[in-house]
């Protein structure tokens, strides 16, 4: 019975050391070079003179996108409420570093060194629970007194906030926040040393309940190996969430591009009336992708993107008119519509190579004239000769005397004959009478 019990004993503390290890925190350390990699081939790295290397992601409509506003829910853990997100690079941008807007860049994240379930600000505002990603160099503390700009805010109703659908609730108006009531239940963190990590727990799980009619069950937060999409079941939350290591290198991003040459012309709207970015795509799915270009700037600016498929009035007029009857007997066009996808194929790859060679086809479009003349006039030339040997030749006027003169002859030796024949007769009848 002592050796059952012993084994029993035993068993049991192996399970609770591999169950200890598998939730406790792992020692794997990063640096910010690992943030350049793994961020690369879902947006842009940005050199700015304010904040250094800054990230940029890739959406169909990037100008929807608001930080903690799409692509993710909220769940509650012993840290307090925990943004999980969808998106394969939301391990990094979410819960380390900072978010901030650019008027003619759009969203921004500057990377950073501490772990957080989301740093973000929360509010209570009426019958609606806010947050607002918190600003660059914004620390939490208890006298909090930073207040992030209006259009930053995502509002809920308050009975929706714990729902699976939440994000169709979203206040999509513009709104001017004056009298919101900050929620600043603060998480201090004893472990480390460093001032920044702390954060706001967010709304009260017994408040939530209350308004929502429900019951919020806290789950259980663990390490994942890998940097990947956040994994939320079975009460437990898993999180890549590594250390990164504090000391200056000369690390940067492969490529990246400088924010003077990045700008947009016009301000983009910082407050849109949609949360749908559309599908997050890596460049190689942008390059492949026929929706749309990469061009961010020319998609983020509502006033100037046209969607796919979708022509003004002028455009369509413009072509109507270049596709009318008149023109293309002008220009000697035949109709596209009967064209066969080959005979098209060929037709724009000549029209681009055509394009592309201007010079040498103006000399050659010369040269072709200058022969097509001379052609020209040889052949007509010869033409009118030709006309001249098959025309019937011209009667000269002293045989058209000589054919008169014949003519009366004829016609003298014609009468003599017929009074001749007269005389005849006549001489004829007196014999008889005689």
């Amino acid at each position: 019975m002592k050796k059952m019990m012993f084994i029993l004993m035993l068993m049991m503390a192996t399970t609770l050391s591999t169950e200890a290890h598998r939730y406790s925190r792992m020692h794997v350390t990063i640096s910010m070079q690992t943030f350049y990699d793994e961020l690369s081939p879902f947006g842009d790295w940005i050199y700015t003179s304010d904040y250094g290397y800054v990230w940029r992601p890739y959406f169909d409509n990037p100008y929807a996108f608001r930080p903690y506003s799409s692509g993710g829910n909220w769940v509650y853990t012993e840290f307090g409420w925990t943004w999980v997100s969808d998106y394969r690079w939301g391990w990094a941008t979410f819960h380390y570093g900072r978010w901030y807007f650019d008027d003619y860049l759009g969203w921004m994240w500057i990377p950073g060194y501490e772990w957080a379930p989301a740093w973000v600000s929360w509010g209570n505002y009426g019958d609606y629970y806010g947050w607002a990603p918190l600003g660059p160099n914004i620390y939490v503390s208890m006298n909090f007194n930073w207040l992030a700009p209006d259009p930053w805010w995502t509002f809920v109703p308050r009975r929706h906030f714990s729902s699976h659908n939440w994000r169709h609730y979203i206040y999509d108006r513009p709104v001017q926040v004056n009298n919101i009531t900050y929620i600043t239940n603060v998480y201090y963190n004893d472990n480390r040393t460093y001032r920044e990590n702390n954060w706001f727990q967010g709304p009260r799980v017994s408040d939530v309940e209350r308004y929502g009619n429900t019951r919020i069950r806290q789950m259980k937060v663990v390490e994942s190996e890998r940097p990947d999409r956040t994994l939320a079941r079975n009460g437990v939350v898993a999180f890549y969430r590594p250390e990164v290591d504090r000391t200056r290198n000369e690390s940067r991003p492969t490529e990246y591009r400088k924010a003077e040459n990045v700008r947009s012309e016009t301000r983009i709207q910082s407050n849109p009336r949609t949360n749908d970015p559309g599908a997050n795509r890596t460049r190689e799915e942008m390059k492949s992708s026929t929706r749309s270009t990469r061009d961010y700037n020319a998609v983020q600016n509502p006033s100037t993107r046209v969607e796919t498929g979708n022509r003004n009035a002028t455009e369509v007029k413009k072509q109507t008119r270049n596709d009318s009857p008149v023109n293309r007997k002008a220009e000697g066009s035949i109709d596209n519509s009967r064209q066969t996808p080959e005979k098209s194929r060929e037709a724009t790859i000549e029209n681009r190579s055509t394009r592309n060679n201007e010079p040498a086809r103006t000399t050659v479009n010369r040269q072709e004239s200058r022969e097509a003349a001379g052609r020209n006039s040889t052949e007509v030339k010869s033409s009118r000769n030709e006309s001249k040997s098959e025309s019937p030749k011209r009667v000269s006027k002293s045989e058209n005397v000589e054919r008169k003169e014949a003519k009366a002859e004829k016609s003298e030796k014609s009468s003599r004959s017929t009074s001749s024949a007269k005389s005849t007769r006549e001489s004829s009848r007196e014999g008889r009478n005689r």
